[in-house]
């Protein structure tokens, strides 16, 4: 019986510290700049890019869980990605709201990802339930010249982005011809900022 109860405490005592080392495993290196532009240098949760605009789980060098108030933080880096919190407006939206944004390129002209969850409403059924509603993932993008933060949309793309880069006509040309469109944000972010290296 003694036998037992050491093997037992012995099988708890393994699990209960594998839990503990296990609870971080999924946390990637990186920092926190607050507003201050103090660096805070820890470990970050890796989650999906939805989470990542609106939400910093992070540990520091000692293994302590630090919680920040939105207000305190300018940017955070996890991994090789980096964010950086931004006023925006959406697409369809009232007033500007706060949230992390992804730099996806920079130089002249910065680019910017921001990801989100849409809730679509579903439809009343004959007894009174919801059925039918389903969550799409969404992404608008960003481009930011001279501190100036440009939402940039689908609709109206090819006169708002042909006057935004007329300062390099080949690229405004492009864009007015429609070889480039909406879809191809990245690519004419890049071939503007090396064309101003």
């Amino acid at each position: 019986m003694a036998m037992k109860k050491k093997y037992l405490i012995i099988g708890l005592l393994i699990i209960l510290s594998s839990k503990g080392f296990c609870q971080f495993d999924n946390y990637i290196n990186g920092y926190v700049v607050k507003e201050s532009r103090d660096t805070i240098f820890g470990k970050l949760k890796d989650m999906s890019e939805e989470r990542s605009c609106f939400k910093i789980k992070f540990i520091d060098s000692n293994g302590n869980k630090v919680k920040f108030k939105d207000a305190e933080v300018y940017a955070y880096k996890r991994g090789t990605e980096l964010y950086f919190k931004k006023s925006y407006e959406r697409p369809i939206s009232i007033s500007n709201m706060l949230g992390f944004m992804k730099l996806i390129d920079t130089g002249k002209v910065k680019l910017f990802q921001f990801s989100y969850v849409v809730q679509n409403a579903g439809t009343m059924n004959a007894n009174g339930v919801m059925t039918g509603g389903r969550s799409s993932y969404r992404q608008d993008y960003y481009i930011e010249k001279n501190n100036r933060l440009l939402l940039v949309r689908k609709m109206g793309f090819k006169n708002t982005m042909t006057e935004y880069f007329s300062d390099n006509s080949e690229l405004a040309d492009k864009i007015r011809s429609k070889d480039l469109k909406y879809r191809d944000i990245k690519e004419i972010v890049r071939m503007y900022n090396r064309s101003k290296e």
